[in-house]
């Protein structure tokens, strides 16, 4: 929630009275500037980790330093998720003011995530952990 605000905000009241155009081109940016320092960290983060084999015991919340640093990258994911969302509607209500298009494509771009879902289910039992990060990243900001 924390995400969608900022973005909301920063979509509808950052640049004062600047064009709706230059708000979603800053909006863009300002995410997937964001996106990819998230996706790094993930990266980073999986890099510690062989395919299937942890190496060290599980994390607990109470393990202190431990939990700090993949908690704020999981944090992160969260925050990057409802940004993107947020920031996607934002970008069709810009498209037109007709409920009936604007429905449509929402519709289309439900469509095309159900189909993203179905094929990256194909692709998680046949591939590496670093191979899905690296998917995941190419498909997302």
């Amino acid at each position: 929630m924390l995400g969608s605000a900022a973005i909301g905000y920063f979509l509808d009241f950052g640049f004062g009275s600047s064009s709706r155009r230059r708000r979603g081109l800053c909006g863009v940016a300002a995410v997937a500037v964001l996106g990819t320092a998230i996706w790094a960290g993930g990266l980073a983060n999986q890099l510690r980790y062989a395919d299937g084999n942890w190496g060290e015991r599980l994390i607990d919340f109470k393990d202190g330093r431990r939990y700090a640093g993949p908690f704020l990258l999981y944090f992160s994911y969260g925050l990057l998720d409802a940004m993107f969302q947020s920031l996607i509607y934002w970008i069709i209500g810009a498209l037109a003011n007709d409920t009936q298009i604007l429905s449509r494509y929402v519709g289309f771009y439900k469509g095309v995530q159900v189909l993203e879902q179905l094929w990256h289910g194909q692709l998680i039992p046949t591939d590496s952990l670093i191979s899905q990060l690296i998917v995941n990243w190419r498909l997302l900001p």
